[in-house]
């Protein structure tokens, strides 16, 4: 995954980090995780 620095043009690859590096639990967080899910893979764009 990149971001992209709109002001030079210039992709910067991300390092891929673990849901814990972020603070997140899984176990925790995966019962609002999976109905956003559905929703948010309904949309066309």
């Amino acid at each position: 995954m990149y971001q992209i620095n709109p002001i030079t043009n210039e992709l910067i690859e991300l390092r891929a980090k673990r849901f814990s590096e972020l603070g997140f639990k899984e176990r925790e967080h995966l019962q609002e995780w999976e109905p956003r899910r559905g929703r948010t893979q309904n949309i066309k764009i």
